[in-house]
């Protein structure tokens, strides 16, 4: 057999570089966003708080005047100003900014009333409407869950708390992340032993209390409204089935009906 005769051997093939597959994979979940903002229906939100941002931080920290903040407290209360009304992102809250937040909410100190609990709600109502980044802070509460604790015991709070939680949960649904974030499924310790919960169930129980309530059911119905145009993701791949999620605020609209008549 001649050398031209003789078999030529294929070259190996040659895997694609990690780099270039991240890429693709990044630009495709881009356009997966992409076409998701397109495709969605407008959330209704509420943008008129009756004061300023500027009112409510005014408020928020008169409210806090007889009580004691330590150093790190009252660098976030610094740092939450500058976030609502400067041009930075988020990256300008510390690490401590949620425990702030959670002393306001859960602590029940004497010295924390309702009012410091309602304007600490409506500046972070006001945020999620304004501020593109708000879910970069929400996932610095996956661990203590200081948002979703407070918002599960919706209704065991005032009337003022109330309508200021389920306004805060409503106005979240203004962008896709946050949205998102609202609905999670995967499940957390709720406090007490009362068993574990979820974003979702959270949400969907604020949304039927608010629904329900004689005072701000403009809320409630917008918030019921933002709730039914969501799917839930049951997993990451393409392929699998979503969930709907109409089917508690349906309950909700049947127990709103059977009132009616009673």
């Amino acid at each position: 057999m001649s050398d031209d005769d003789s078999p030529t051997s294929s070259p190996a093939p040659v895997g694609r570089p990690k780099r270039d597959i991240l890429a693709e994979v990044e630009e495709e979940e881009r356009r997966e966003r992409e076409e998701k903002l397109k495709n969605r229906e407008p959330p209704i939100v509420f943008r008129d708080f009756g004061n300023s941002v500027e009112e409510l931080l005014d408020e928020l920290e008169k409210s806090l005047a007889n009580v004691e903040l330590n150093d790190d407290e009252m660098r976030c209360m610094h740092e939450l100003r500058e976030y609502a009304l400067g041009s930075e992102g988020s990256w300008v809250l510390s690490d401590e900014f949620l425990n702030l937040i959670g002393r306001i909410l859960l602590s029940g100190e004497p010295g924390i009333g309702d009012d410091s609990r309602v304007n600490c709600l409506k500046v972070l109502a006001w945020l999620a409407v304004t501020k593109d980044d708000v879910i970069l802070v929400l996932h610095q509460d996956r661990r203590d869950h200081v948002l979703m604790r407070y918002a599960s015991h919706v209704d065991q709070l005032s009337p003022s708390c109330q309508e200021a939680v389920a306004l805060l949960i409503c106005n979240l649904f203004e962008n896709l992340s946050t949205s998102e974030w609202l609905l999670y499924i995967s499940e957390w310790e709720s406090e007490n032993n009362r068993g574990p919960t979820s974003n979702i169930r959270v949400t969907t129980k604020v949304g039927v209390h608010a629904l329900l309530s004689k005072e701000f059911k403009d809320i409630g119905s917008a918030l019921v409204y933002n709730f039914v145009m969501k799917e839930v993701k049951t997993a990451v791949s393409k392929n699998t089935p979503k969930v709907s999620i109409i089917t508690p605020i349906q309950i909700a609209f049947c127990s709103t009906t059977m009132r009616a008549q009673n």
